[in-house]
């Protein structure tokens, strides 16, 4: 019991590493879908943006796409006249709760506003990288009229605020502003980065045709270092550049890809679906998310995720992710869930998940609905309370209470019942666990219920083993002189001038008779009582002694039933058996009233042979259940509380089992025998 407690424990801590290790690559093919929406949001816009006059370019959109992609509270575009010192708000996109806030303090809405700018401004814009900005007052900055009063943490729950410049060439030409929600942080920097210097590439367009081409030599030169390969091809496929991460991706340099075409590049067998969505970038203008297959040089297959769109002077540009690390990161993911599913399910211990701050039942494994007789749907999103688990109704509480304190509860003995009402004995162990940020409680219920009544049987047969051998110790002394004394009885009840008292000498005689049958119920409950056997039928037994039977029952005013299946031969000893039917019969009988039916059966089940006797009584009282067996225990008026000791006793020098089921509508002992046992005494 000691080793299965501990590999029970240790496999709870290997389920709740399982867990933790699952929600931490969650975050990472989180973190990897961001990143990917942002890259798919720079390959179909950065392009576009350059070729915008700067009086046609639509802020908006781009606040929105921005406030998407962060997953930010607010995202505010300004554009910034240096010559004025002014700025005004072309866009603002965000929560519109928020918005609505904002409007109702200020008292007007601050898109196209003119604002004010001072030197605050320009020191914390004139990097054109990501800062984080303290608080509402450099945000808003202290000279702009009406706003400076705002306080953006009492209007609304907010986090970190971001601020970037978009600078060309040491001109500040506006800002970024983003405002993130409370306990978020801002993950893709580098990205918006890119983003705010696109941006500012189109905000420069309109100043000279030298200040494009610097901008373009920029996004350019972005494109040259960035880390997902890139290609541009031409309408009939053919490659006419590609990036460093392109040749890195397939191990072609960049002038052997500048030979090859679109169908070059991905394994023989995927040509013709790669084609097939190339024509579709064509009729739609854009491809997302595709993943697939490209072959390397040296033959090897690499996974990638393809978006793709088409460019203002009719060219094609896609985007290449090699997703071989999430792939990874996936497999990992869904080897770790299948692991512990398999654990979960295998486990021969009760085992459910439960939602820890409602006790909803998420989860269960099969030996919890095997072993307490439920189905999955009636257990599942149910408190184990609403299922009339426990049979102490205060257990949960304090339960709860230890975890609360404690962390977790480890082999805890609880008593619970089943669907049928059935009380099994368990060791209850719970840890807490994390599912998607929640806090769960994974809880875990080694039924011992058979143990225990091991042990039961283990110490009532040792009582018996007991009394037999107090028995065989003085039986034979007691006897003796007990022999003499009746002896002596018989002879003085024949003298005639004894005549007189015979009835006195019958009585004496009658009890030294009923002491003499207790010695020798003493002797039959001894465990190492030494007995023959011989194989034989026990529906011959039964048959022999069947007369006996029914006439106790007509005696007794009740109906007998007898119902006897062929069974296989077994190791018995007739006698020891016929005393075994009896004292289930009379203890039957006894307990039904006038007219109750007693029945009795035979049959054969997985290999084994089963004698049982019920009645129609009003049922053994669960309070004195464990003591059915016990020497000497009796709840009648008579007798010596050794009838049934007596059977458990030849029951167990058989290696026979007894069971009892017992309810308000009476009471069916079984002895279950063993067809081949290892030996004949």
């Amino acid at each position: 019991m000691h080793s299965i407690e501990k590999d029970r424990e240790k496999l709870l801590r290997e389920m709740a590493s399982m867990r933790r290790s699952i929600d931490e690559l969650e975050q990472s093919r989180e973190t990897l879908r961001r990143r990917n929406d942002m890259l798919k949001v720079l390959s179909q816009s950065s392009a576009n943006h350059l070729e915008f006059p700067f009086a046609k370019i639509n802020y908006q959109p781009i606040a929105k796409q921005l406030l998407k992609l962060t997953g930010a509270l607010c995202v505010a575009v300004n554009t910034y006249h240096e010559a004025e010192r002014m700025a005004t708000t072309r866009a603002l996109a965000g929560k519109k709760q928020f918005l609505q806030k904002v409007v109702e303090l200020a008292g007007f809405s601050p898109v196209g506003r003119i604002w004010p700018i001072d030197d605050e401004y320009l020191v914390l814009y004139k990097t054109g990288r990501l800062v984080e900005i303290n608080g509402p007052y450099e945000l808003l900055f202290k000279n702009i009229p009406g706003l400076n009063c705002l306080n953006f943490e009492n209007i609304y729950e907010t986090g970190k605020i971001y601020g970037i410049g978009l600078v060309r060439k040491e001109h500040i030409l506006g800002n970024l502003t983003i405002i993130m929600p409370a306990g978020k942080k801002l993950e893709e920097i580098d990205m918006v980065e890119i983003f705010a210097n696109i941006l500012a590439a189109a905000c420069l367009r309109n100043n000279a045709e030298k200040e494009l081409g610097e901008s373009r030599q920029r996004y350019l030169s972005l494109i040259e270092n960035f880390r997902d390969a890139i290609f541009v091809a031409r309408s009939d496929g053919r490659f006419i550049n590609a990036n460093p991460a392109a040749s890195r991706l397939l191990g072609y340099n960049k002038n052997e890809l500048l030979k090859m075409n679109i169908p070059d590049i991905p394994p023989s067998e995927l040509v013709e679906v790669i084609m097939a969505k190339f024509n579709e970038l064509v009729e739609k203008g854009v491809l997302e998310n595709f993943e697939t297959i490209l072959q390397h040089k040296n033959g090897s297959h690499v996974p990638v995720e393809i978006s793709a769109t088409v460019l203002p002077e009719g060219l094609y540009l896609g985007t290449a992710r090699d997703i071989r690390q999430r792939k990874g990161i996936e497999e990992c993911l869904r080897l770790s869930e299948e692991r512990f599913s398999i654990a979960f399910n295998a486990s021969p211990s009760l085992m459910m998940i439960l939602n820890f701050k409602t006790g909803r039942i998420i989860d269960v494994n099969d030996s919890f609905l095997l072993k307490l007789k439920y189905q999955r749907h009636e257990v599942l999103d149910r408190k184990t309370t609403e299922l009339k688990f426990w049979v102490k109704s205060e257990e949960p509480g304090s339960i709860r209470r230890k975890i609360i304190e404690k962390g977790t509860v480890y082999n805890r003995e609880i008593n619970i019942y089943d669907s049928s009402g059935e009380i099994h004995v368990g060791l209850y162990s719970a840890d807490k666990i994390y599912i998607d940020g929640k806090e769960h409680l994974l809880a875990s219920i080694n039924d011992i219920t058979q143990y225990k009544n091991l042990e039961k049987d283990m110490a009532r047969l040792e009582k018996l083993h007991l009394v037999g051998e107090m028995a065989a110790g003085i039986g034979h002394e007691i006897r003796n002189p007990m022999t003499t004394i009746r002896g002596l009885l018989q002879m003085l009840g024949k003298k005639e001038e004894c005549v007189k008292y015979k009835e006195f000498y019958d009585l004496m005689i009658s009890e030294l008779d009923r002491a003499n049958s207790i010695i020798t119920e003493f002797l039959s409950v001894a465990k190492n009582k030494h007995t023959e056997f011989k194989t034989q039928n026990l529906n011959e037994i039964l048959r022999k002694i069947l007369p006996l039977i029914q006439a106790d029952a007509i005696n007794a005013k009740m109906q007998l039933s007898v119902a006897t299946e062929n069974v296989p031969d077994t190791p018995l000893n007739e006698e020891e058996i016929r005393q075994l039917i009896l004292n289930l019969v009379r203890n039957g009988l006894e307990a039904m009233p006038a007219g109750g039916i007693l029945e009795i059966r035979t049959y054969s089940e997985n290999g084994e042979v089963f004698l049982s006797v019920r009645d129609q009584g009003k049922g053994i009282e669960k309070e004195i259940i464990d003591k059915i067996g016990t020497p000497f225990f009796t709840t009648k008026d008579y007798g010596t509380g050794l009838g049934l000791a007596t059977c458990y006793g030849i029951a167990a020098r058989h290696n026979a089992v007894i069971s009892l089921e017992t309810g308000p509508g009476g009471t069916a002992f079984s002895v279950r025998f063993k067809v081949n046992r290892p030996s004949l005494r």
